[in-house]
Order: C-alpha cells, then structure tokens, then sequence
C-alpha cells in the first residue's frame, strides 16, 4: 500500500482524534472551532465514504470494478457511433 492510500484511509481518524484531543485540551474559543472544524471534516469523510461504498450503488461508482461491463458497453457504443459517422462521410464524398 503506498503512502497517498495510506494517508486517504488513515486521514479521517486522524482528523477525528486530533480534533477530540484539541476540544479537550484547548483552553481558548479558537482552539474549540478548531476542533470543531475537524470533526466536521471526519464525520463528513466518513458519511461521503459510507455511501460511496454502499453494495448497492456499486454500478454508479466512476471507477469501480463492478462497472466495467458497463463501460464496455459505452466504449462499445461509441466506437459504434464513430464508425458510423466515418461510413456516412465517406458515402458523401
């Protein structure tokens, strides 16, 4: 697993128990918006990763596995139109 992945997964936990450790040690109205402000992120990484995972929405994912017979399709019908649309300027000239 490289670093970039690593950090993408590890980061919202980080944020979280950052955010918990400043909340409790922070002593000024800063340092709480500060921690509020990083919960806010973790929990809002947390929710957008949840429904992005969801086993139900896997056929919408961009690059997901599970997509690919879809993308074939598409990449198929496009090949398709652009053939077609060579055929039909070749027969006008």
């Amino acid at each position: 697993m490289s670093l970039e992945a690593l950090w993408y997964e590890v980061s919202p936990y980080v944020y979280f128990v950052v955010g918990l450790v400043s909340a409790a040690f922070s002593n000024s109205d800063f340092g709480l918006v500060f921690s509020a402000l990083l919960l806010t992120a973790s929990f809002a990484i947390f929710r957008l990763r949840r429904i992005y995972r969801r086993p139900d929405r896997v056929e919408f994912r961009k690059y997901s596995r599970a997509c690919e017979p879809a993308q074939k399709q598409r990449a198929a019908f496009r090949l398709r139109r652009a053939s077609e649309a060579a055929v039909t300027r070749a027969v006008r000239r």
